[in-house]
């Protein structure tokens, strides 16, 4: 049995090395992984960016949020962009609410009950958008949020109060700041992931695949749309 054409295709894709490193450098500088990139980037003989204030600004503020200071990250997101989080009330919400995660999480509960109606609730009559964000917010309270969260409490609950919930915010925060920017807001590589995974699900575990059209396959021209939130996907 011969080769799939998806199989073809993808070892006569024209990928060389330095395209690699192009692509895995590009990630560590938007991630604001400093020192990973200029190893890379001595390796491979590729430039950083001239600026790395930027870059050493975002990652100080990805390790504030993973380690759960948020108010550390918030001042410094606004030292080098103090409009943006009056810009971006979504994302101020999200820090917001990061904010009282990390209360209830200590079982600081009337801590959280004050934050949320202090800084929380005027977010809401400014936004009535995030009232349902924030009546989920208030419903934690009513949980035990030591960890693990009970197995009965709702989706959100296990989401928001687990620890990850931060790089998720992170994330969000990152994305913000590189189109504050001017930057790409996402990286090549986990978009090209995304596909590589998409073609083979369609493809399946024995390289063929039931399809009438194998353009869905292209490596080259138009890519076709990805299910990002389907089941299995990165």
């Amino acid at each position: 049995m011969g080769e799939s054409p998806w199989a073809s295709k993808l070892l006569g894709a024209p990928v060389s090395h330095e395209d690699l490193d192009s692509i895995v450098l590009q990630y560590l500088i938007l991630h604001g992984h400093e020192e990973a990139a200029e190893n890379l980037a001595d390796d491979a003989a590729l430039s950083m960016p001239q600026d790395r204030h930027a870059m050493q600004a975002r990652a100080y503020i990805r390790d504030a949020l993973l380690h759960g200071d948020v108010d550390r990250a918030m001042r410094r997101i606004t030292e080098i962009h103090p409009e943006i989080l009056d810009t971006c009330p979504f994302l101020f919400f999200e820090l917001q609410k990061l904010r009282m995660m990390e209360l209830l999480r200590q079982q600081l509960l009337d801590e959280a009950l004050e934050f949320a109606a202090e800084e929380l609730a005027p977010l809401v009559e400014d936004h009535p958008a995030l009232l349902y964000e924030l009546e989920k917010c208030m419903s934690l309270c009513l949980l035990d949020t030591r960890m693990p969260i009970p197995t009965d409490a709702p989706a959100y609950a296990h989401l928001w109060l687990d620890p990850m919930h931060r790089l998720h915010v992170a994330e969000e925060v990152n994305m913000a700041l590189l189109a504050a920017q001017g930057d790409p807001s996402e990286a090549k590589l986990p978009i090209l992931l995304h596909y590589l995974q998409r073609g083979d699900d369609l493809v399946g575990s024995n390289g063929l695949a039931q399809l009438d059209d194998w353009s869905v396959l292209s490596l080259d021209g138009e890519w076709p749309p990805v299910p990002w939130d389907e089941p299995g996907n990165l």
